[in-house]
């Protein structure tokens, strides 16, 4: 499991992995810092590579890794975008092009509602933005949340729902349309938690192998 592990003493996050076993998860240990802030790490798998794009909206560039020694060694492979702050970049591949959404930030504008997409004819780019960027601005299914997944024939992805603030919620959005003319999506649910006036809303939610993993916003258990 990869997660960001914010260090207090450098006052930013790294990504660190936590092995699952029998006795549950161990402690984790850190597998890639930089001298920026490092989240969200979209960890995926493209002919028998293991790959990795964590956010690195502070460097304003969005960054591809390759594992060399999995899960702890990883080198840098490219840079996909430039000169951009973007969140929470999450790929797939779709009728027979390299996809990319991500919550997008301009000016004194929010990445919590805000969805810009890109497009490429192979992982290492290079990288064009959507000719309808920003394709969505709602604050309640825009930011990415996770891996996209196939249900019944068709591509969805989780999104956070922030209508109640950072982290309140998770948006299931079905796609509808997606290539070089437009993008739709349609929400087909929203999850949220509440536990008395101290909010602990679903973050993100991935799966892979069997496992699938949601992590919670909010003060500690």
């Amino acid at each position: 499991l990869f997660v960001e592990e914010y260090d207090m003493s450098l006052g930013k996050g790294l990504i660190s992995v936590s092995m699952l076993t029998s006795g549950g998860f161990e402690r984790p240990k850190p597998v890639l810092e930089t001298p920026y802030h490092l989240s969200y790490p979209h960890v995926f798998e493209y002919e028998g590579t293991i790959w990795m794009i964590p956010e690195s909206l502070q460097s304003r560039t969005v960054d591809l890794y390759r594992a060399t020694s999995f899960p702890g060694g990883w080198v840098h492979e490219a840079t996909l975008l430039q000169d951009i702050e973007a969140s929470d970049a999450t790929i797939c591949r779709h009728g027979g092009l390299w996809w990319m959404f991500a919550a997008t930030r301009s000016w004194l504008g929010s990445n919590w509602d805000t969805l810009s997409v890109f497009w490429a004819s192979e992982l290492t780019g290079p990288w064009q933005p959507h000719a309808g960027n920003p394709i969505l601005v709602d604050h309640r299914c825009a930011r990415p949340a996770g891996e996209f997944f196939r249900r019944d024939g068709a591509l969805w992805r989780p999104a956070q729902d922030c209508s109640d603030g950072y982290g309140s919620g998770l948006a299931f959005c079905r796609i509808d349309t997606l290539d070089l003319q437009s993008v739709r999506q349609s929400v087909q649910s929203t999850v949220r938690l509440r536990d008395g006036k101290v909010q602990r809303g679903p973050h993100s939610m991935n799966r892979a192998g069997g496992i699938e993993v949601i992590d919670l916003y909010g003060a500690p258990l």
